[in-house]
């Protein structure tokens, strides 16, 4: 097979295991929010609070509804095909030769981190302490900034300054879906750095001729801002705070495509 005709291919699963990694997260967040709550005040003293319902629900005290249940059922066969094409996308970059170096170091990356996330999941099973919440909270968003990254041609880096700028917005960025899944309130607070720190760099890609990209971070941000508003106001129902996670999501994309800093050995394009 062609080297070109191999990278389309690369592209094309990395893009299904990217639906499938949105499949995944969301899942996720439906079934720990539905048993355990969008997180709790005050943080971190109310976790005894939630595991105590959760081991309600184990014992059969309370039992899991059916939207729940079917949820759990999706989770597992989207999870089980993530993991099948990782694989596949490892045999398509190491399998025949030449070895795509660039592409086999991500797909590697993305089996040991989805291995990871499996076997947390088994041994945390019905567990909601904060070190495993920030862990499969992290994971999740890692494994599909990966898949968005393996996706994405390799390419030069037009401007540095702006790319790193980009960087520290994912940083900030990450830093608020952790406060938002474990301290309300902080989460709150620091909306509006993270905010001013996307604005700031939107206008510095409108000005380098970005326009497109620019309007694009702005609107994934008024949409953000807008549903972490009404989800307060409206009491944490939980299809806002699902919209409002997968949004951040689609806004870490972005700012992942702005960056395009070398990671995993990302480079000029080689086999």
């Amino acid at each position: 097979m062609a080297i070109e005709r191999r990278r389309a291919w690369l592209r094309g699963s990395a893009l299904l295991c990217l639906a499938l990694i949105l499949a995944v997260t969301t899942l996720s967040a439906f079934v720990r929010l539905s048993n355990a709550g969008p997180g709790c005040e005050p943080w971190p003293q109310c976790f005894h609070e939630r595991a105590t319902r959760l081991a309600a629900r184990a014992a059969g005290a309370a039992p899991e509804s059916e939207a729940v249940l079917a949820a759990r059922g999706a989770h597992r066969i989207a999870a089980s095909s993530a993991l099948l094409v990782v694989i596949a996308l490892v045999a398509l970059s190491l399998g025949p030769r030449p070895y795509l170096q660039r592409e086999g170091r991500h797909a590697l990356a993305l089996l040991a981190l989805v291995a990871f996330l499996a076997v947390l999941g088994r041994w945390s099973a019905g567990t909601v302490a904060p070190a495993i919440t920030l862990g499969n909270l992290l994971g999740g968003f890692l494994l599909f900034a990966m898949c968005w990254r393996l996706a994405l041609p390799a390419a030069s880096q037009p401007n540095g300054t702006l790319q790193r700028f980009a960087a520290i917005a994912v940083v900030a960025l990450l830093v608020q879906v952790m406060l938002g899944a474990l301290a309300h309130p902080w989460h709150r607070f620091s909306a509006l750095a993270v905010a001013l720190v996307i604005v700031a760099l939107a206008a510095g890609l409108w000005r380098a001729g970005s326009c497109r990209t620019a309007v694009a971070l702005l609107a994934l941000l008024a949409t953000q801002l807008a549903l972490g508003v009404a989800q307060f106001a409206a009491g944490l129902p939980l299809i806002l705070v699902l919209a409002h996670n997968i949004v951040a999501l689609l806004l870490l994309a972005m700012l992942l495509r702005v960056t395009r800093l070398p990671w995993l050995g990302d480079g000029p394009r080689g086999v």
